[in-house]
């Protein structure tokens, strides 16, 4: 399946537009730095969460990209609208993108 992904740039853009985040990373992953606004679901818990989503647009991410692809084709054969950040939280902060986190020097890990 052809998942449609986004740069940061085109993320910001996309975002703005009313789009949700998805981070299907994992709980100590999802601590250490996140991109404000997201909603944690690991992936291996989508398939029984996905009811938790809203009808919106969705932005998967993940650490690089990989898990949050297999995230937004999943989505896309239940018929949600969803897209991929194209080399994950990790792009977003070496772009200079901010996060949050549990603590006061957030990370991607």
């Amino acid at each position: 399946m052809d998942v449609q992904s986004f740069s940061v740039t085109e993320a910001i853009r996309f975002l703005a537009s009313g789009a949700m985040i998805l981070d299907v990373r994992e709980l100590d992953e999802w601590r250490l730095g996140r991109i404000e606004g997201a909603i944690l679901i690991p992936l291996g818990d989508l398939p029984d969460r996905v009811d938790e989503l809203p009808e919106a647009p969705i932005l998967c991410v993940c650490r690089s990209g990989s898990r949050s692809r297999i995230a937004a084709e999943f989505l896309i054969q239940t018929g949600r609208r969803a897209f991929n950040l194209d080399g994950g939280v990790l792009a977003w902060f070496l772009d200079g993108q901010p996060l949050v986190a549990d603590h006061d020097d957030p990370s991607v890990g």
